[in-house]
């Protein structure tokens, strides 16, 4: 859906949907590019001066015209497409206090006081008070440090079994890709695979499945 003259491109499902992408790395991303092939405005926040720590990921990266490795990794460039980027310093007291690593603002509003309302509300479920209001009300467990040790502390005490994944978190391995060179071009397949079912390109997924059993297979080391 990229195009050299915005103004040519064919308005999409989402077209006029504007979306806060807060998002970072991969998966979040991914659906957030997902959402601007369909049309939607994407404006995705990154950190000052290094921007989403994704950009770094590689190799592969991006060569230029000598056919050298540049700063855009393949990852980043996997899931950055149709979107708009800008920094804001989280860090600082005006910023988001982010309680996991994925946030979207979907709104086609433009009502100052609902947006207000929105981001007021987004800042609160992505906080530590947010994120432990979730794990009481649901089980599931706040990616957020200070809910975890600080304010869920007397809630994990009268409920030990809700802390049963809060303490296999140093069980947890560092990001693994599919084996060989050709590993994030593996992702990718599936990226496309999955986009192609929600516009409707695939319909038989017998089909769908084993033609994607047989490009896999070619692209994993033997």
């Amino acid at each position: 859906m990229t195009v050299d003259d915005p103004s040519k491109a064919k308005p999409g499902p989402l077209t006029g949907v504007r979306v806060l992408d807060l998002s970072r790395v991969l998966a979040a991303p991914s659906c957030t590019q997902i959402l601007g092939d369909l049309g939607a405005d994407i404006i995705k926040v990154e950190r000052p001066g290094t921007g989403d720590e994704i950009r770094g990921w590689g190799p592969p990266f991006l060569k230029d015209a000598d056919g050298k490795d540049t700063g855009e990794s393949g990852y980043y460039l996997s899931t950055g497409r149709n979107k708009r980027s800008v920094t804001i310093d989280m860090s600082r007291p005006e910023g988001l206090p982010a309680g996991g690593n994925a946030a979207l603002l979907v709104s086609t509003s433009k009502d100052p006081a609902r947006l207000e309302a929105s981001w007021k509300f987004l800042k609160y479920i992505t906080s530590g008070l947010g994120a432990a209001a979730v794990a009481e009300t649901t089980g599931y467990m706040p990616p957020n440090k200070a809910a975890n040790e600080i304010i869920l502390k007397d809630f994990y005490a009268r409920n030990p079994n809700k802390q049963t994944a809060v303490r296999q978190l140093p069980l947890l391995r560092e990001w693994i890709a599919y084996p060989g060179d050709k590993g994030l071009a593996v992702t990718q397949v599936f990226y496309d695979a999955m986009e192609g079912i929600l516009l409707g390109d695939h319909t038989d997924m017998k089909k769908l499945q084993a033609e994607l059993v047989e490009e896999v297979g070619e692209m994993l080391p033997k």
